[in-house]
Protein backbone atom coordinates (compact mmCIF):
# COMPACT_ATOMS: atom_id res chain seq x y z
CA UNK A 1 0.00 0.00 0.00
CA UNK A 2 2.68 2.92 -1.56
CA UNK A 3 5.51 1.07 -0.18
CA UNK A 4 7.01 0.26 -3.01
CA UNK A 5 8.36 -3.09 -4.48
CA UNK A 6 9.65 -5.81 -2.23
CA UNK A 7 12.01 -8.62 -3.24
CA UNK A 8 13.14 -11.65 -1.15
CA UNK A 9 14.76 -14.26 -0.90
CA UNK A 10 14.13 -16.89 2.20
CA UNK A 11 15.77 -20.19 3.39
CA UNK A 12 15.21 -22.65 6.23
CA UNK A 13 18.58 -23.58 7.89
CA UNK A 14 19.25 -27.32 7.86
CA UNK A 15 19.85 -27.81 10.84
CA UNK A 16 17.09 -28.37 13.41
CA UNK A 17 17.22 -26.24 17.07
CA UNK A 18 16.20 -28.13 20.30
CA UNK A 19 15.88 -25.34 22.89
CA UNK A 20 14.54 -25.95 26.51
CA UNK A 21 10.93 -25.28 27.86
CA UNK A 22 9.03 -23.38 27.09
CA UNK A 23 10.37 -23.18 23.60
CA UNK A 24 11.15 -27.02 23.53
CA UNK A 25 10.80 -29.32 20.32
CA UNK A 26 12.19 -29.24 17.12
CA UNK A 27 12.49 -26.09 15.11
CA UNK A 28 14.51 -24.20 11.95
CA UNK A 29 16.12 -21.06 11.75
CA UNK A 30 15.02 -19.04 8.60
CA UNK A 31 17.28 -16.72 6.81
CA UNK A 32 15.63 -13.43 4.63
CA UNK A 33 17.17 -11.65 2.21
CA UNK A 34 15.18 -8.15 1.10
CA UNK A 35 15.08 -5.54 -1.00
CA UNK A 36 12.36 -2.99 -0.17
CA UNK A 37 11.93 0.28 -1.89
CA UNK A 38 11.21 2.38 1.34
CA UNK A 39 12.59 0.20 3.88
CA UNK A 40 15.89 -0.84 2.09
CA UNK A 41 17.84 -3.94 1.76
CA UNK A 42 18.05 -6.31 5.25
CA UNK A 43 19.44 -9.36 6.11
CA UNK A 44 16.79 -11.22 8.97
CA UNK A 45 17.55 -13.94 11.00
CA UNK A 46 14.57 -15.48 12.52
CA UNK A 47 13.68 -19.07 14.89
CA UNK A 48 10.26 -20.12 15.28
CA UNK A 49 10.37 -20.04 19.01
CA UNK A 50 12.34 -18.24 21.67
CA UNK A 51 14.27 -15.00 22.31
CA UNK A 52 17.41 -14.02 20.56
CA UNK A 53 18.93 -11.83 23.04
CA UNK A 54 20.37 -8.62 21.85
CA UNK A 55 21.35 -6.10 24.27
CA UNK A 56 21.01 -3.11 22.21
CA UNK A 57 23.70 -1.14 24.13
CA UNK A 58 26.30 -3.45 22.16
CA UNK A 59 24.87 -3.57 18.80
CA UNK A 60 23.88 -7.59 19.03
CA UNK A 61 27.04 -8.89 18.16
CA UNK A 62 26.61 -12.21 16.49
CA UNK A 63 29.41 -14.82 14.39
CA UNK A 64 29.02 -15.36 11.10
CA UNK A 65 30.74 -18.04 8.92
CA UNK A 66 31.23 -18.99 5.15
CA UNK A 67 32.03 -21.95 4.22
CA UNK A 68 35.04 -23.40 6.11
CA UNK A 69 36.35 -19.80 6.59
CA UNK A 70 37.54 -18.00 10.02
CA UNK A 71 33.88 -16.94 12.18
CA UNK A 72 33.60 -13.06 11.83
CA UNK A 73 32.02 -10.75 14.63
CA UNK A 74 29.23 -8.98 13.03
CA UNK A 75 26.65 -6.38 14.91
CA UNK A 76 22.69 -7.02 14.31
CA UNK A 77 19.73 -4.85 15.74
CA UNK A 78 16.75 -5.70 16.95
CA UNK A 79 13.63 -4.94 15.22
CA UNK A 80 11.51 -2.12 15.40
CA UNK A 81 8.79 -4.16 16.71
CA UNK A 82 10.71 -5.74 19.04
CA UNK A 83 10.49 -9.49 18.53
CA UNK A 84 12.33 -11.28 19.91
CA UNK A 85 12.42 -14.54 17.18
CA UNK A 86 14.33 -11.97 14.97
CA UNK A 87 17.36 -10.27 14.20
CA UNK A 88 18.69 -7.68 11.94
CA UNK A 89 22.18 -7.89 10.18
CA UNK A 90 24.36 -5.94 8.06
CA UNK A 91 23.54 -6.19 4.36
CA UNK A 92 27.10 -7.10 3.61
CA UNK A 93 26.99 -10.49 4.79
CA UNK A 94 24.57 -10.61 1.38
CA UNK A 95 26.83 -9.58 -0.36
CA UNK A 96 29.57 -12.73 0.15
CA UNK A 97 26.88 -15.10 -0.72
CA UNK A 98 26.85 -15.46 -4.35
CA UNK A 99 30.80 -17.30 -3.68
CA UNK A 100 29.64 -19.11 -0.11
CA UNK A 101 28.07 -22.72 -0.24
CA UNK A 102 27.07 -23.13 3.79
CA UNK A 103 26.33 -19.67 5.70
CA UNK A 104 26.80 -20.26 9.94
CA UNK A 105 25.18 -17.50 12.11
CA UNK A 106 25.62 -17.97 15.58
CA UNK A 107 23.14 -16.63 17.72
CA UNK A 108 22.39 -16.35 21.51
CA UNK A 109 19.21 -17.20 22.93
CA UNK A 110 17.82 -17.19 26.08
CA UNK A 111 18.68 -19.65 28.80
CA UNK A 112 19.70 -21.73 25.56
CA UNK A 113 23.51 -19.89 25.10
CA UNK A 114 24.85 -19.67 21.73
CA UNK A 115 23.05 -21.88 18.83
CA UNK A 116 24.51 -22.20 15.05
CA UNK A 117 22.33 -22.30 12.65
CA UNK A 118 23.28 -23.43 8.85
CA UNK A 119 22.06 -22.61 5.90
CA UNK A 120 22.99 -24.03 2.27
CA UNK A 121 23.34 -20.78 -0.30
CA UNK A 122 24.33 -22.35 -3.07
CA UNK A 123 23.07 -20.92 -6.06
CA UNK A 124 22.41 -17.69 -4.64
CA UNK A 125 21.82 -14.60 -7.24
CA UNK A 126 21.99 -11.32 -5.39
CA UNK A 127 20.55 -9.86 -8.85
CA UNK A 128 17.32 -11.85 -8.66
CA UNK A 129 15.88 -9.49 -5.31
CA UNK A 130 17.49 -5.89 -6.81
Amino acid sequence: MGGGKLRAATLISTNTLNLRSPYGGAQHGRLLIRNHARLGRNVIIAIERGQVLCRSYDGCPILVRFDEGKARPYKGSEPADNSSEVLFLPYEIAKQLPSTKVLRVEVPIYQNGSQVLEFDVRGFDADRIK
